[in-house]
């Protein structure tokens, strides 16, 4: 690899690094917000008929709509790999090197 990529690589991985670092915090806030709400609303009275209205039986869990929507996400993001690869194939035998601004293509 070039010293670009390197580069490129070393600053994604960072970025990695620090969405990683929020993400535990976060979902432990999460976690205790939910865990407020249930039990400051256990002693509220419950909705008549809500489990008619709201069917909430038939509704996916937070769960499922993650695990789907996730599922979703790697299909289209692995056909536009391989869209993108295929248009870095066809313009790969007409790739030339980066021209620099001081260099004397560059002055042409």
């Amino acid at each position: 690899m070039t010293e670009v990529m390197d580069r490129i690589i070393a600053s994604q991985d960072q970025f990695i690094q620090l969405v990683a670092s929020f993400q535990k915090p976060v979902a432990a806030a999460v976690e205790r917000t939910a865990r407020f709400m249930d039990e400051r609303t256990a002693s509220l009275p419950k909705l008549p008929f809500a489990d008619k209205l709201f069917a909430a039986d038939k509704l996916p869990t937070a769960s499922q709509i993650v695990e789907t929507q996730f599922a979703f996400a790697q299909k289209l993001l692995d056909m536009n790999k391989q869209f993108a690869v295929d248009v870095a194939k066809s313009v790969g035998s007409t790739e030339a090197a980066p021209v620099v601004a001081n260099s004397p293509k560059a002055a042409k």
